[in-house]
């Protein structure tokens, strides 16, 4: 019989984090279950140590990196679930009895196509409190925490592996509202993501702000309606320019997103599909996507 459920987690160079996530999730979701790792093409023996400790979880290896979003699609591909929990490396559910939670939301939402879990970053949580308030439709979800019902997966195109990094989730919460399907968040189940924001080197920082501007201008060039398209970029780089305060280094990363948007202008253009005017409403009265800090909403 196929698993009910499929926990997909794909690594890098990241051994000690994988290796944690494993010892927490991997005795929650097996027997009975099956959990799959991606390793692509680690060169700290990330794949050698998880085929000794956890002999259960089946492992796909990459002689050759591809990149981690073709590494989800190949994931999602290879599940045999109905469910697919998708978690970083560094990433895990802390709240117990989370199968039940997540089955039971699946099973009274039967349009639900993704569902949201609650995040938190940090290195360290005290406790996993449920969060007061029903689960709701939301515009998009966030990859380090989320669980795709594989049937609605299916029914959309794979994650567009030109976008490299980022924007992966708003491109197929886009697909999934164009099909009728919703994007749900969770509040009652909680994902601890063990980074700290703060700490990740500058040039990490940046490198990230560009992949991550570009990925939401990619999404606005892909979906937005024409009669808002050109509004709507025109207005993300003015906000940006006030952001900036003089700041030399963004204005050049703000150079080079300009850049890749013409690089990739025609592929953009043939690959456009933009929501109908039902849709866009349908989209603009959505909640965003909800991300929690220890603090509070971030």
């Amino acid at each position: 019989m196929a698993p009910r459920f499929s926990l997909l987690l794909t690594t890098r160079n990241r051994r000690a984090e994988l290796l944690r996530t494993l010892a927490v999730m991997a005795s929650a979701i097996l027997p009975g279950n099956e959990v799959l790792v991606l390793d692509d093409a680690s060169e700290d023996g990330s794949a050698e140590a998880v085929a000794a400790a956890f002999p259960s979880v089946r492992l796909l290896r990459h002689a050759t990196r591809t990149g981690y979003i073709p590494a989800r699609n190949e994931l999602l591909a290879a599940a045999r679930g109905e469910l697919a929990i998708s978690l970083d490396d560094d990433a895990e559910i802390v709240t117990p009895g989370f199968l039940e939670r997540i089955a039971e939301h699946f099973e009274s939402h039967p349009r639900c196509g993704v569902a949201a879990l609650r995040i938190v970053w940090g290195q360290s949580i005290s406790d996993a409190p449920d969060v007061p308030g029903e689960p709701r439709q939301v515009r998009s979800f966030v990859g380090c925490g989320h669980v795709w019902r594989l049937e609605a997966w299916r029914s959309l195109p794979p994650y567009p592996a030109w976008f490299e990094m980022y924007g992966e989730e708003g491109f197929a919460s886009f697909e999934l509202l164009r099909r009728g399907w919703e994007v749900d968040f969770l509040p009652s189940v909680l994902v601890h993501h063990r980074v700290e924001l703060a700490g990740r080197p500058a040039g990490e920082r940046a490198w990230r702000y560009r992949r991550q501007l570009r990925a939401g201008l990619f999404l606005v060039c892909l979906f937005h309606p024409r009669q808002v398209l050109a509004r709507h970029l025109a207005y993300a780089f003015r906000d940006q320019m006030r952001r900036l305060r003089g700041s030399d280094r963004r204005l050049a990363d703000l150079a080079w997103v300009a850049k890749e948007l013409a690089r990739h202008a025609l592929l953009l253009h043939r690959e456009r599909r933009a929501l109908s005017p039902d849709q866009w409403r349908s989209w603009q009265a959505l909640e965003p996507e909800v991300v929690y800090s220890p603090s509070g909403p971030a």
